[in-house]
């Protein structure tokens, strides 16, 4: 995320998909957006899916395109989560809107008076958190609500760097720990 992205900014687009390397394969040659950064195996620190504890897994891949970043989410297993309630039967499917903030309860809040509900929470290493709600009927996907904080940006900040000039090279790439 650079220094221009403010409170309430959508900053990611996130897709759940049914195969993460042919769609990666289809976004690097057919729309040239690449590196992606594979973080695979992906489970939260203390996931809750409806209030529960969420068990689900998934392998997750980032990339960026003019300023956007997108997200491909590949569940791993058929456990009940925010991401297999969208899963596509085949190919892949618009999932969520990423906002940035830097009160993720506050906004949380205020988009449930707006008539979204909460269904997933997670912590995150260093603190903060993220969240994800339903927006019903008034978007075509969910919103996740991601922490504008010194760790997400230096995360965002990778992703977005290695896109600069990307001749094509190197398209898969891992997420550094």
């Amino acid at each position: 995320m650079n220094e221009q992205v403010g409170e309430g900014a959508v900053i990611q687009m996130g897709y759940v998909v049914d195969s993460l390397d042919d769609t990666i394969d289809d976004w690097v040659s057919r729309l040239g957006i690449g590196p992606w950064f594979i973080l695979p195996n992906f489970s939260g620190l203390k996931p809750l899916y409806l209030g529960k504890e969420c068990l689900a897994k998934n392998d997750l891949a980032f990339a960026y395109s003019n300023g956007m970043q997108y997200e491909l989410i590949m569940p791993l297993d058929e456990h009940a989560s925010v991401w297999n309630q969208t899963r596509p039967k085949a190919g892949s499917a618009f999932h969520h809107f990423g906002v940035a903030t830097t009160n993720v309860p506050g906004r949380g809040a205020a988009l449930t008076s707006k008539g979204c509900r909460l269904v997933y929470t997670d912590e995150l290493r260093g603190g903060g958190q993220v969240a994800y709600l339903n927006a019903g009927d008034f978007l075509p996907g969910m919103i996740e609500l991601l922490p504008f904080d010194d760790g997400f940006r230096a995360m965002f900040d990778l992703v977005r760097e290695a896109s600069l000039n990307w001749n094509g090279d190197d398209p898969i790439r891992h997420m550094p720990a």
